[in-house]
């Protein structure tokens, strides 16, 4: 049997990627009118499943892997580099861009469940059931 199944790793770290950006999204959408708030985002997840791997030789694509310290779900998010000029309160967040964000966030999230389906039918294929 064949026993590297990288297809459905990359599947989950894709979905766990999509999760974990929705929610910085959700939280600059709940702080769109808190004054001196900046927008932030993950990197993409190409940038970080490339990402060099650290000593023990794991990368980090999983929100429960980004503990720095700093508190907060996703502490690895950064500003986003999308927001445009603050409001004269000093937030940054956009809900046009959330919005957007959300729905391409959406769709690589879909993306991963339908590539992990798809690799489940292929095995079941493979074994004859």
């Amino acid at each position: 049997m064949h026993s590297d199944l990288s297809l459905f790793r990359l599947a989950t770290a894709k979905a766990e990627h999509a999760v974990a950006r929705q929610t910085v999204t959700a939280e600059n959408m709940a702080h769109a009118d808190t004054p001196g708030y900046k927008a932030r985002d993950l990197p993409p997840f190409a940038e970080v499943y490339r990402a060099p791997r650290d000593a023990s030789g794991l990368r980090t694509v999983h929100p429960a892997h980004f503990r720095t310290g700093l508190g907060g779900a996703t502490p690895d998010a950064r500003p986003d580099p999308l927001a445009g000029n603050a409001s004269p309160n000093g937030n940054t967040v956009s809900i046009e861009t959330e919005m957007i964000r959300a729905s391409e966030i959406k769709r690589n999230h879909d993306l991963a469940l339908s590539v992990y389906g798809s690799g489940l039918k292929l095995l079941r294929a493979a074994l004859g059931r």
